[in-house]
């Protein structure tokens, strides 16, 4: 792999490429503190038309993720995990284009699809889910949606949808045993 262009081509922009790549390596010490380092990363192409940067070697590493949960990762695991919140990071990222925004939202969805078929799949969606339960209800009538999930992570919850573009109309906590 061209390392120098790789990430330019797949994002189609060299300062946002920058950006990405200094985010993950940020994230990885952030929720790894105490193991990462740095390290030498590939750039890997999937066959979806997504990316990622991976961790070489295969050592092991203790993720604590953003909503507090915490897992003994191997190298791609750990990798997929910090590539995804980095991607979803710059799609929010106020100076970029939005053909920019674009294209890191195509390979956020990408990854996230490789993800789904990873034999890691439970603890990556556990790691980057916000604390969000699989259960929440749908009212297409009035256009709204009810998540289930910790009380405690209604902030970070909040926070994500908002930047993801939806409206929080409320928030009611009930105590389901």
């Amino acid at each position: 792999t061209d390392r120098l262009g790789f990430l330019s081509k797949m994002i189609g922009n060299d300062l946002a490429s920058i950006h990405f790549e200094s985010y993950v390596y940020s994230l990885m010490s952030k929720f790894s503190s105490h193991q990462y380092l740095g390290s030498y990363w590939d750039f890997l192409s999937l066959s979806n038309g997504g990316f990622y940067m991976r961790l070489q070697g295969d050592s092991t590493y203790t993720i604590t993720s953003l909503n507090g949960h915490q897992y003994e990762c191997s190298v791609e695991t750990a990798s997929i995990v910090v590539n995804l919140f980095a991607l979803n990071w710059m799609t929010q990222h106020p100076s970029l284009k939005k053909a920019t925004v674009e294209a890191f939202a195509a390979h956020y969805y990408h990854l996230k699809d490789f993800a789904l078929e990873h034999n890691d799949v439970s603890l990556i969606l556990d790691l980057i889910d916000y604390d969000v339960e699989d259960e929440y209800e749908q009212d297409d009538e009035e256009g709204t949606i009810t998540i289930y999930g910790d009380p405690k992570s209604y902030a970070a919850i909040q926070k994500h949808l908002e930047e993801c573009g939806f409206e929080d109309v409320g928030g009611d906590f009930t105590y389901i045993p």
